[in-house]
């Protein structure tokens, strides 16, 4: 019974730590984490969590659209 829960946590936390590798790895080249990606992916907007917490900012900016059509 040892063993299986000491697998089970190993798998658990190599899960954790691929994730954790991968949202570096996001932040690093793009500036924006995996969560950040899946936001902006999901709304159409730019959303970066790093960048509100530095600025204040709004998590989430949407980009403006105009209307062209004069009726």
């Amino acid at each position: 019974m040892r063993l299986i829960l000491a697998l089970t946590t190993a798998l658990i936390l190599q899960g954790c730590a691929a994730y954790t590798v991968a949202s570096v790895g996001s932040i690093v080249t793009t500036g924006k984490g995996i969560g950040d990606h899946a936001g902006s992916a999901a709304t159409g907007g730019d959303c970066n969590v790093i960048k509100h917490l530095l600025t204040g900012q709004f998590v989430c900016e949407m980009p403006v659209t105009y209307n062209q059509n004069p009726f």
